[in-house]
């Protein structure tokens, strides 16, 4: 009684009580619970969710054996428990308090300042993983029993383990396949960062050294520009090209500017791929076929795709105004473009025949192409090269050009089918050299100049191809033949030279005019559409008229049948009377028509 009359002198403090505090009541309650169950296992307690409608708290208890040797546990095994609100509330006022939780429940009921009424449920329940039946601290579970549960579960795991590989990629990351200690490991990452820090040091010291030529370098050009200036003499240091603006350079000393900067090893030699990239940043005026016209014109790279830019910088000057002065005259003339659907139309059957042919030959120049689909840039000349029957000069050229080249100096060659439709598609839309028949007729002059001809000369069919094939002229194979299908040679094989430039002057606009070939795109893709709507109507009447047909057999095999044979006696035998009917109907008529005759007369 007197414990009751104490207990009803504590204040309401579960008011004050947050749900985060009944969390924490809740872990510790459980962490001294199941130190009771076992010894055996380290334990987590770990809160789940709240369900405020049945006012229940959801915990989950981890159990694992990890050992010095293995870190990482192998197997867990997770208990769930669920605890009634009004338990940890009260739990709560007995911490606060000091009272013991016997006193607590007592004084439940009989003031209303104190904790809250049990309902008839157990106030803790709890269940293993992957099992239905609940259990409470008192009930269903003898003494001694709880870790057996959980080394059931283990052992289960365990063996599941043995038979499938299910190792976590944390557990991966520590342990290596044998399950040997990390020592082997750690040893490995000490190594690991030994060769860090050499690398660093080894990259540091290669800075400074670079730093140190560098600095040399501009004092010496200082001491030259001192020198020039004390002797009158006009001398363009490097220094003092920087500090030119790039418009009053010429042109030649820009471009070799450029690509000094960017050879930072000083060897006199770029990659392929770094010189397009600076001309297409510099600003030149060109555009990117413009830009693909010169590395074809002026640059010569070796079997490992290095260009000797001293030699490019001499030639590139004169070819650049050259594109320059073309692109101002065609300015004007190119109002339409090409689109990729139409060059699909009209090449359709030469690039699927030249993809399927050059795969082969790809696939058969380097045993590793056919994994990787890669091939050095030289050994992808040698392979465009070594079909000339299929690609032109300037072709195998400009294809060069276009192939996406990586940081190893290889090109995926998949991407042939790509470039091959680009060149067809941009030799059109940027055709100028093409579609200007007075710079095209100087084109062919010179290349006729070059083999020591004039236009009064003549000479062999077959040597025509080899001066198309010398110009500048992007023009297949295919139209190389059809040009040459409409020379007129004399009884010796010789054409006359004069005739050959006016049928290139007259031809060639032709073949790179994109309103033509946009009309005969439309034309194909007409004609197209037109023969697959004839051939679905073909279809369905074939289908209707098979129908048809077969009701119409299946009529006539019907009035043939008698008691379910097909006897052809007894179908002679049914016509007769038809017969006989049909024949003493036309003796009837024949004799009226006698009768009428002969009274007439």
């Amino acid at each position: 009684m007197e414990t009751v009359k104490e207990a009803l002198a504590i204040p309401r403090l579960t008011l004050l009580a947050s749900a985060d505090s009944l969390v924490q009541t809740g872990r510790t309650y459980l962490a001294d619970l199941v130190k009771n169950y076992t010894s055996k296992y380290e334990y987590s307690v770990q809160f789940v969710e709240r369900n405020p409608a049945d006012d229940l708290f959801l915990f989950r208890v981890t159990f694992s054996s990890p050992t010095p040797e293995k870190p990482v546990p192998e197997a867990e095994a997770h208990v769930h428990f669920q605890l009634k609100g009004w338990f940890l509330k009260n739990m709560r006022t007995s911490q606060l308090t000091g009272r013991d939780l016997q006193d607590v429940e007592a004084a439940v009921g009989k003031s209303p300042l104190i904790a809250e009424k049990p309902d008839k449920e157990p106030p803790i329940v709890f269940w293993f993983e992957s099992q239905n039946l609940k259990h409470t601290p008192e009930r269903t579970l003898a003494p001694g029993k709880f870790q057996r549960w959980i080394d059931r579960i283990v052992q289960d795991k365990l063996r599941l383990r043995r038979q499938n590989t299910m190792r976590t990629a944390f557990e991966i990351s520590r342990m290596n396949v044998d399950g040997a200690p990390i020592a082997q490991l750690l040893h490995e990452q000490k190594i690991a960062c030994i060769l860090d820090e050499k690398s660093a040091e080894y990259e540091a010291q290669s800075n400074a050294r670079r730093e140190a030529l560098t600095a040399a370098a501009t004092e010496a050009a200082r001491q030259k520009e001192r020198e020039a200036r004390q002797s009158g003499r006009a001398i363009l240091t490097p220094r003092m090209l920087f500090e030119v603006p790039q418009e009053d350079l010429p042109l030649e000393q820009v471009l070799e500017k450029v690509f000094y900067a960017a050879d930072e090893d000083k060897e006199g030699k770029l990659s392929h791929k770094d010189v397009a990239d600076l001309l297409l940043a510099s600003p030149l005026g060109l555009q990117r076929w413009d830009l693909l016209l010169l590395l074809a014109a002026a640059a010569h790279e070796d079997r490992q795709g290095y260009i000797r830019y001293q030699d490019f910088v001499q030639q590139a000057p004169g070819v650049i105004r050259t594109l320059r002065e073309r692109r101002k005259v065609s300015a004007s003339t190119n109002q339409c473009h090409v689109t990729d659907e139409a060059v699909q139309l009209c090449y359709r059957d030469e690039l699927e025949d030249s993809w399927r042919i050059m795969r082969d030959i790809f696939e058969a120049a380097d045993p590793s192409a056919a994994t990787t689909g890669k091939l050095p840039r030289g050994l992808l000349l040698d392979c465009l090269r070594s079909r000339p029957e299929r690609f032109s000069s300037m072709e195998v050229t400009l294809l060069m050009q276009l192939a996406p080249t990586g940081d190893n100096g290889c090109v995926a060659f998949h991407s042939f089918p790509s470039m091959l439709r680009i060149l067809r598609r941009e030799s059109i839309n940027n055709a100028v050299l093409e579609t200007d028949k007075n710079a095209l007729r100087e084109e062919i002059l010179l290349a006729l100049h070059k083999m020591g001809c004039s236009e009064e000369s003549c000479l062999p069919l077959w040597l025509f191809r080899e001066i198309l094939g010398s110009t500048q002229l992007c023009l297949s194979r295919m139209q190389m033949h059809a040009l040459l299908c409409m020379l007129v040679f004399d009884r010796f094989g010789l054409v006359h030279c004069a005739q050959f430039v006016e049928v290139v002057c007259a031809v060639v606009p032709q073949l790179f005019d994109c309103s033509a070939f946009m009309a005969r795109a439309e034309n194909i893709a007409k004609e197209a559409a037109d023969a697959a709507a004839r051939a679905e109507i073909e279809e369905l009447q074939g289908l209707t008229g098979g129908k048809s047909r077969r009701k119409q057999s299946t009529k006539e095999n019907e009035t043939y049948k008698v008691d379910g044979l097909d006897d052809s006696e007894q179908v002679r035998k049914m016509e007769m009377p038809k017969r006989q009917k049909h024949s003493t109907e036309k003796g009837k008529k024949a004799f009226r028509r006698q009768d009428a005759r002969a009274s007439r007369i």
